[in-house]
């Protein structure tokens, strides 16, 4: 009879266990407002800082590794210092566009190891523009982080940097 009860007690905690991970390692990122600009204006103000209103759907707290911008063909978009250079940041409220000079009043946080602790977060792309006939064919940004230990991979589409 003993063996028995612990067995459907271990069986009982895996089951838990495994639903407890699962629950709290799954979600996803959305993208709720993108920015974009002329590429006038990035060449008149020598860069610009993009905002994305982001929210992460799920019960744990994610915390951020990387974020890649990807081309059309699926091939990610280097910052290069002969093309176009961006580092993407995490403000501390809403962003469109802004220029350098408006940003003396906002705080930003560095994308690396940061550690999502509300739902809703405002992701800014800091980025200047080196080659007047850069093709902007960037169809999504590729977001890397870590859940619970484990390294996960999310790929959001938008409609790229530069307005027609």
């Amino acid at each position: 009879m003993k063996l028995i009860l612990y067995g459907l007690v271990t069986v009982f905690l895996i089951v838990s266990g495994w639903y407890t991970f699962h629950t709290f390692s799954s979600g996803e990122f959305v993208c709720w407002s993108e920015s974009s600009a002329d590429l006038a204006l990035f060449e008149e103000k020598g860069g610009l800082y993009l905002g994305y209103d982001m929210e992460w759907n799920g019960k744990g707290k994610p915390v951020l590794e990387n974020l890649e911008l990807v081309r059309a063909d699926g091939t990610p978009l280097h910052s290069n210092p002969q093309e176009i250079i961006y580092t993407p940041l995490i403000s501390d409220r809403t962003t469109g566009i802004y220029t350098v000079d408006d940003t003396k009043d906002i705080i930003f946080s560095p994308l690396k190891k940061y550690k999502i602790q509300k739902q809703k977060f405002h992701l800014v792309l800091r980025v200047s523009i080196q080659d007047k006939n850069f093709r902007d064919d960037i169809q999504g940004m590729k977001i890397t982080y870590r859940i619970l230990g484990q390294k996960k991979e999310q790929m959001l589409q938008f409609s790229g940097l530069i307005t027609s």
